[in-house]
């Protein structure tokens, strides 16, 4: 079933497909930080269909994992797949994942994790709406623990391009964008209609988003954030310790 999402699918109701191994491709980036961090205590930040859980092939224990997301039907797929897991559905705020949602951080109570994984949900976000939740886990997180997170950086924007065109979609690419050195660290994509702008829209113009930033403007916003080694994977992975 979950094999069957297209790539073209609107982020609303949209459900991760099976095409990354990602508590490998994390723990191949952790191991030489904290080789039994799969133990600890877990909180997968946009989880979606739990995909964290599926790929760790039960090494994370389902006690110790807490699953969040803004789609009903991500934790309802979740919930029938692990349902000895916890898995927590609040209505947060995205353009295009929950265009309605009012809040901006989920309730968790006493809950501290130590480990966040937050893996696939900045590659949709403004630098603002990034720094803003790095802090809301740096205030829940146990004082040791370690937030993981994924981005696209600057040099992914030119294979995301050359999708959008190996599928034949009707792509409006500014001139030499691709041969371009990028100036700004931040890219709309709006895939209902394949439009493709350097400059800052409106978010609500946009039911698809992708952002893309430079290297250095990802460190120079985040203080103390890792690049790991570790397995090739579609999105760098960040880690930071705390």
């Amino acid at each position: 079933m979950l094999e069957e999402h297209t790539k073209n699918q609107k982020y609303i109701n949209y459900l991760q497909p099976r095409n990354q191994s990602l508590c490998w491709l994390i723990h191949t980036r952790m191991r030489n930080i904290d080789s039994q961090w799969y133990k600890r205590k877990i909180l997968d930040y946009g989880c979606n269909n739990a995909h964290l859980l599926t790929t760790s092939h039960n090494a994370i224990s389902h006690s110790n994992y807490i699953g969040v997301d803004i789609q009903k039907n991500a934790i309802d797929v979740a919930s029938s797949l692990y349902p000895n897991a916890k898995f927590v559905l609040y209505d947060g705020y995205h353009v295009s994942f929950n265009p309605s949602g009012t809040k901006k951080f989920p309730e968790l109570g006493p809950y501290r994790p130590e480990i966040i994984v937050c893996h696939g949900v900045f590659t949709h976000c403004d630098i603002i709406t990034i720094t803003n939740t790095i802090e809301y886990f740096k205030s829940i997180i146990e004082k040791g623990g370690f937030i993981i997170f994924s981005l696209w950086e600057d040099f992914h924007l030119p294979q995301y391009v050359n999708l959008f065109l190996k599928e034949k979609l009707n792509v409006i690419v500014p001139q030499n964008l691709l041969s371009l050195e990028y100036k700004v660290s931040f890219y709309l994509i709006n895939r209902n209609y394949a439009i493709i702008d350097r400059e800052t829209l409106d978010l609500k113009q946009c039911d698809w988003i992708e952002t893309f930033y430079r290297r250095n403007y990802i460190l120079s916003k985040i203080p103390n954030v890792l690049i790991p080694n570790g397995e090739k994977s579609k999105h760098t992975i960040f880690v930071i310790p705390t």
